[in-house]
């Protein structure tokens, strides 16, 4: 029997009006219409084993947080123009490939503990986060089978910590 778990994508809109469209890779679609204030999030379940792309077009200025834990995912790419303040994806023991922008400047909160990231994929996750120049942010990229952090993986986040960020990796 396969289980398959929920993704989640949610939204927070500024703008009345925006739109927000998801392919969720096996013919379902979905199109969110914002509201100013307003919180809507997506929920969808696979109902078949395989592989999925995700395609997100529309306001993507607009996605707030990104959870998509406990999952068979293997890849996730957040590309040029998301800019999420938050991104999820722990407990996906199958996911050794995550790759942010150096756009998604707003990033605060990013967890992808219990994965299986290979350790130059957690060196470039510090080094770009890092990158942002910011503080206070969460930072997990521990347990699972997740690589430790080695030489600019570890300068980055020795300097994540010292703007007062909370990082921890294998």
């Amino acid at each position: 029997q396969t289980i398959l778990h929920p993704i989640s994508i949610d939204f927070i809109g500024y703008t009345a009006g925006d739109i927000v469209n998801i392919a969720f890779g096996d013919g379902q679609t979905t199109a969110h219409t914002l509201q100013t204030g307003t919180f809507a999030g997506t929920p969808h379940t696979y109902l078949a084993a395989g592989i999925y792309t995700i395609s997100i077009s529309g306001a993507l200025v607009k996605i707030h947080s990104f959870r998509m834990g406990n999952s068979k995912l293997t890849s996730i790419t957040f590309s040029e123009g998301m800019n999420p303040q938050w991104i999820e994806t722990g407990n996906n023991p199958l996911l050794t490939n995550l790759t942010i922008s150096s756009s998604n400047t707003n990033l605060n909160f990013f967890d992808a503990s219990n994965c299986g990231l290979p350790t130059g994929n957690v060196n470039t996750i510090l080094i770009t986060i890092n990158g942002f120049g910011t503080s206070g942010g969460t930072l997990f990229i521990h347990g699972g089978t997740n690589a430790a952090p080695t030489g600019q993986g570890i300068a980055a986040k020795n300097q994540l910590i010292s703007r007062g960020w909370t990082v921890i990796t294998n």
